[in-house]
């Protein structure tokens, strides 16, 4: 009997230490948990299940009641439903928790709990991905809890991003619903994350609130037009406009737009991501893609054909890191942003080699000038050559002459002097051509004497005619005429 017992006993206690073995063994999918205990609908959350049947769907509801309130869609297709709101029980072996527009605050234990369960990195449960939906400041529940709820559990666990309280619309033609609240969202990744827009580019965001994040200095920033260090921008607006619907009135309760304020007009993020660390992801958008009007998970609205499963599917993937076909994606947009930058530096060569080739045609064009100015000169050198010889030519005349001229200013240079001479006896000659003008001038005068004295002589001539012959009259007037040339040749000697 007691062998029986023993026996017992052996078997029992090794079916419990199997029974914690298979429970304490790792869950084969990736496990993902989402909200359903903070007064949320189920709108969506069948279909979100179905989009990502790999993993191991946990559906949190707050009491045993509410289990019953799921709709039975939903009880099939969950691998597990976990009761009691956000507990180290209930987040255990979790990879990801998902909070879709809570229309009930937490409480400081539940905060404490997320926080605890985020940061908490062992054995094979080491990523933690954790996505808070929002929704704007005019939410069905009439109030901006869902706001308030982000902010809490985002500040708790350390994350940049926030929720705003504010509402934004779309003008864009064909990114609204027929009414601008209906914001059909453009998923617009950046290149470090493109492949999250893979067969994804619009996703609805019925009634939006608006993302913000914290800047370096505390305050709130876009971090569309401020961007921060390991946030990045999923999908936001194309021509938005911010509008506040709380408070109502001045004083009533409700909050304040701390960054966008009414009126404000641009883009606007819808949904942004940040990785605080290698295993620790957060997702914050300003709907959800469960609960609220119409959940982000709708693939048509309106005669719109949007991607809302496909994006919704991508965000898991990435954010689980198990990725499945986003892997291929990934390579597919990697090599496609390579390719990218290495067309803008084709591009940019092809600039440079453009410039040089044109600059290549105005060396050439300045080289054929040169060559023709070359030509030019050449010919101007020749003509130059050609008047030198002329030059030189010219200046050995000239040189010839010039010798030729020498000698004869030597010979005029001699006549010169000769005619100096003469000139000098010329001068002397009228010297004393001078003074015999002045003798000739006294005798002058003797010579009228002279004649006077002829005169007188005639006269006693002709008184004589009768006593004496002609003969002596004659001689006595040669004699005279002697004298007075005897007088003339003394004067001028």
């Amino acid at each position: 009997m007691r062998r029986c017992l023993l026996l017992s006993s052996i078997i029992i206690l090794a079916l419990l230490v199997l029974s914690v073995g298979v429970y304490a063994a790792r869950i084969p999918g990736i496990v993902v948990l989402v909200d359903m205990s903070h007064g949320q609908n189920p709108g969506g959350l069948a279909e979100m299940l179905k989009v990502v049947p790999e993993a191991y769907w946990i559906v949190l509801v707050a009491t045993e009641e509410d289990v019953g309130k799921l709709p039975e869609e939903v009880r099939e297709l969950a691998s597990e439903i976990r009761v009691g709101g956000f507990t180290d029980e209930n987040l255990a072996d979790v990879d990801m928790v998902i909070i879709g527009q809570p229309t009930k605050l937490p409480s400081d234990e539940e905060v404490e709990a997320l926080a605890k369960w985020f940061h908490t990195h062992k054995g094979d449960y080491r990523i933690k991905a954790l996505w808070v939906a929002a929704d704007s400041d005019y939410p069905a529940q009439g109030s901006e809890t869902a706001q308030e709820f982000a902010n809490i559990v985002l500040e708790a666990i350390g994350s940049k991003l926030r929720i705003d309280y504010v509402s934004v619309e779309e003008y864009a033609d064909g990114y609204f619903a027929e009414k601008t609240y209906r914001v059909l969202g453009k998923v617009d990744p950046p290149p470090e994350l493109a492949f999250l827009g893979y067969g994804a580019e619009k996703v609805l965001f019925h009634g939006p609130g608006v993302v913000a994040a914290i800047g370096p200095d505390g305050s709130w920033v876009n971090p569309l037009a401020t961007p921060l260090k390991n946030v990045y921008v999923i999908a936001h607006t194309v021509k938005g406009k911010i509008v506040e619907h709380q408070p109502k009135a001045p004083g009533a309760p409700g909050h304040i737009g701390i960054v966008y304020h009414p009126g404000d007009e641009g883009v606007f993020p819808l949904l942004a991501v940040e990785i605080m660390a290698e295993n620790e992801i957060v997702i914050a958008s300003g709907e959800s893609p469960y609960s609220g009007y119409q959940g982000g998970i709708t693939w048509q609205y309106k005669g719109y054909t949007l991607d809302g499963p496909r994006f919704f599917r991508n965000l898991v993937l990435w954010a689980t890191q198990y990725m499945g076909e986003l892997k291929e994606a990934k390579k597919l947009y990697d090599m496609m942003f390579t390719l990218g930058v290495m067309a803008d530096k084709i591009e940019k060569v092809s600039a440079q080699i453009g410039k040089v080739s044109s600059e290549l045609d105005k060396v050439k064009g300045d080289i054929g000038t040169l060559g023709g100015d070359v030509g030019k000169l050449k010919s101007d050198l020749e003509s130059l050559k050609a008047s030198l010889s002329d030059l030189k030519s010219s200046l050995d005349d000239a040189k010839s002459k010039v010798e030729s001229l020498s000698k004869d200013l030597s010979g005029v240079k001699g006549t010169l002097g000769t005619l100096s001479s003469s000139v000098d006896a010329l001068k002397a000659d009228v010297s004393t051509l001078k003074s015999d003008v002045g003798t000739l001038k006294g005798l002058s005068g003797k010579v009228s004497d002279l004649e006077s004295a002829i005169n007188s002589v005639k006269n006693i001539v002709g008184g004589l005619g009768g006593t004496v012959n002609a003969s002596i009259a004659i001689a006595i007037i040669a004699l005279i005429l002697a004298i007075v040339a005897l007088v003339f040749a003394f004067r001028r000697k």
